[in-house]
């Protein structure tokens, strides 16, 4: 057995055990199993007995102990108070559990079951560290070092009075499978893809943001989803242990990929129009390629491109991330002209005459000249007037339900009239006589307004005068090219005057005697006898026949 010593001390409270107490004590439950155990009537110091345990297990018994102390005679009793006492049956019982198996990478947590155990402590034989404490803590978790595999003893020690026992768990830690090592591009742009590869197969790719890059699980097929990073993850798996390696994957940003028209894009034919493709923002550049209903346009590399045929245009964009995007569609619409058919007719005129010009392939057009000073032409009708020699341009123009505009043109030449001087000769005679005009220009006709005025013989000019009164005389020339010119005169013939005489007496005379003759007055008469006189009245005396 084993001997017990209690010494009762001051109280927290304030309690205060004297100098010189004493203490008796009686057995307030018996226990058959422990021996040694006697009520003790007379006061003692200390409170103390050899008990023996003749059971395998702990076991308890109680004492009622009183104290008492004397002062100048008088002894007072204080108030009992009660002592448990356990008797161990041997040294503490102690379990840690079950052998353990982990990875590497992974801990172990322990849990000690111990009977009678005043202290404990807990050790391994690995190199790896336990926590929280070795010390009196029941739940404990081994850490592996790094590196650290193969078999490993987890003990824990307990310790009573009676001594010391231990319980030892095998914790056996086994190595993680290599994950190999990553290879392949680890960046890739929006909605095109990238093939990861480790040097380790039977592993399966993840993703850690599917929102930025999703992963095929087995193939490592990483696609891009929208722009930033993600950590592609490789894992392996042999038995329960479990190893991974990982990359980071940039997803690229796609350019913007737009086309902008300058202007209309329809137009007609030999028209244009410029499609610009975007600008790149700061910090990035761009190139550019253009297509035409789907086939690269040869050497459109700029960003801008001069449309000059119908059909669907897309420009594909691609940024100095190698990340391409082809815009959408714009159609070009080029409208054919429409005919402007052949110009007929006589395409020369005289000045002062006029042609007309036809083009009945292409009704509805317009005619317009380029220089009226040479000739001028009617839109509607094409009737061309010459104005001055020369050659103008004659344009027929003809515009179809598109606004689209064609034409067809003519050269029209204006022949200049033959020159022509004025009308020499008399521009009057008398009644009955004649005279010649003429011009210095050979070849023309003649020809007279009023035949009974007066006739002129068209090729030499005699004029042969009529009746009084007055006659346009026109002397009409041609040249080589048909063209006609004319020059007038206003030619007079004038009436002649009536001439009578009348004798002042009788006109049978004697010898020596004379008679007067008078020619009748008129305004602006002259006068010519017969005798040669001129006056309007002459005196004879001859015998004659006179004349006036």
């Amino acid at each position: 057995g084993s001997a017990f010593s209690i010494s009762p001390v001051n109280g927290a409270t304030g309690n205060v055990v004297p100098s010189g107490t004493l203490y008796t004590w009686t057995i307030l439950t018996n226990n058959a199993n422990i021996g040694g155990a006697q009520a003790n009537s007379t006061p003692a110091a200390i409170i103390s007995q050899t008990l023996a345990n003749s059971s395998s297990t702990s076991q308890q018994i109680q004492y009622s102990i009183t104290p008492q102390f004397t002062n100048n005679g008088v002894t007072c009793t204080g108030t009992p108070f009660t002592a448990t006492i356990t008797v161990l049956g041997g040294a503490p019982t102690v379990n840690v559990g079950a052998d353990q198996t982990i990875c590497s990478n992974g801990t172990a947590s322990f849990t000690v079951t111990t009977a009678d155990a005043e202290t404990g402590y807990w050790a391994t034989s690995g190199n790896g560290s336990i926590t929280p404490n070795v010390t009196n803590t029941p739940t404990v978790t081994y850490n592996p070092a790094p590196g650290e595999t193969g078999n490993i003893n987890i003990i824990f020690y307990a310790t009573n009075a009676c001594g010391t026992n231990s319980d030892v768990a095998v914790l056996t830690i086994t190595a993680l499978p290599s994950a190999g090592t990553i290879s392949g591009t680890t960046s890739v742009c929006i909605n095109s893809t990238t093939t990861l590869s480790s040097s380790v197969t039977g592993g399966t790719w993840s993703s850690s943001n599917s929102n930025v890059a999703s992963v095929n699980a087995s193939s490592g097929v990483v696609t891009g989803i929208a722009a930033g990073t993600a950590t592609i993850t490789y894992t392996v798996t042999v038995g329960s242990c479990t190893n991974t390696t990982t990359t980071t994957v940039t997803v690229n940003s796609l350019p913007t990929a737009t086309i902008a028209a300058a202007g209309a894009t329809t137009f007609c034919d030999g028209g244009s129009v410029v499609l610009m493709g975007p600008s790149a923002p700061a910090g990035m550049t761009y190139t550019y390629a253009w297509n035409l209903n789907g086939s690269a346009i040869t050497g459109a590399t700029s960003s801008t491109y001069t449309a000059t045929a119908s059909g669907s245009y897309t420009v594909t964009v691609t940024n100095n991330n190698g990340c391409s995007a082809t815009s959408a569609a714009t159609v070009v619409t080029e409208n054919p002209l429409p005919s402007a058919g052949t110009i007929l007719g006589t395409a020369s005129a005289c000045i002062g005459s006029s042609s007309t010009l036809l083009n009945p392939s292409a009704p509805g057009g317009t005619w317009s000249t380029s220089n009226t000073a040479i000739a001028t032409v009617n839109a509607s009708t094409g009737v061309v007037t010459g104005v001055s020699a020369g050659t103008a341009t004659i344009t027929y123009t003809v515009t179809d339900g598109n606004g689209c505009t064609n034409s067809t043109t003519a050269s029209f030449t204006v022949n200049g009239l033959p020159a022509l001087s004025a009308i020499g000769g008399s521009n009057a005679i008398c009644a009955g006589s004649s005279t010649t005009l003429s011009n210095t220009t050979s070849g023309g006709t003649w020809s007279s307004s009023n035949l009974s005025v007066a006739t002129i013989n068209q090729t030499t000019g005699v004029v042969t005068a009529g009746v009084a009164g007055s006659s346009i005389i026109t002397y009409t020339v041609t040249n080589s090219n048909g063209c006609t010119n004319s020059v007038t005169m206003i030619f007079n013939v004038n009436a002649l005057p009536t001439a009578t005489i009348t004798a002042g007496g009788s006109t049978t005379i004697c010898a020596g005697s004379s008679v007067s003759l008078s020619a009748n007055a008129g305004t602006g008469y002259t006068y010519q006898w017969s005798n040669g006189s001129a006056d309007q009245t002459i005196s004879v005396s001859t015998s004659g026949s006179y004349t006036v």
